[in-house]
């Protein structure tokens, strides 16, 4: 049975969608259903341009070898909140990996570009196979 570590590592804020001041940044990173980390709307990060939101958040998790239907689902969405005129935040968007035995459970780095209303992100993360004692 494989066991994997997935680390959301890191966001690049390449626009902040704020022409004023800082972006005010509020994400979501899933592993299937669950939330690994996040920034809520009422609790965001302030980031301008070119600037890095620093995640290191992991979760280790077991895959079954003999079942080629098994596969893991990395999710996430990046907006920005706008407390302007409109009140209308900026989405980047979302984006939905599937990993499975056939791309070897997405093992490596791997990487989301989310743009959408001014908003540029990259998410990043990686997948990498645990070692594990088998006397424990």
């Amino acid at each position: 049975m494989p066991v994997l570590v997935v680390t959301f590592t890191s966001i690049d804020v390449h626009d902040d969608a704020d022409n004023f001041s800082e972006g005010e940044i509020y994400y979501d990173m899933r592993i299937g259903e669950t939330s690994i980390v996040s920034r809520s709307r009422d609790n965001t990060q302030d980031i301008d341009s070119g600037g890095v939101i620093q995640l290191n958040a992991q979760r280790t998790l077991s895959r079954p070898d003999n079942d080629s239907n098994a596969f893991l689902q990395i999710s996430g969405s990046v907006s920005e909140q706008d407390s302007g005129l409109t009140f209308e935040d900026d989405h980047a968007g979302s984006f939905t990996h599937i990993h499975n035995q056939a791309n070897n459970w997405g093992i490596g780095t791997n990487d989301a570009r989310l743009t959408g209303d001014g908003l540029d992100v990259t998410v990043h993360y990686t997948i990498t196979s645990a070692v594990v004692d088998p006397n424990l």
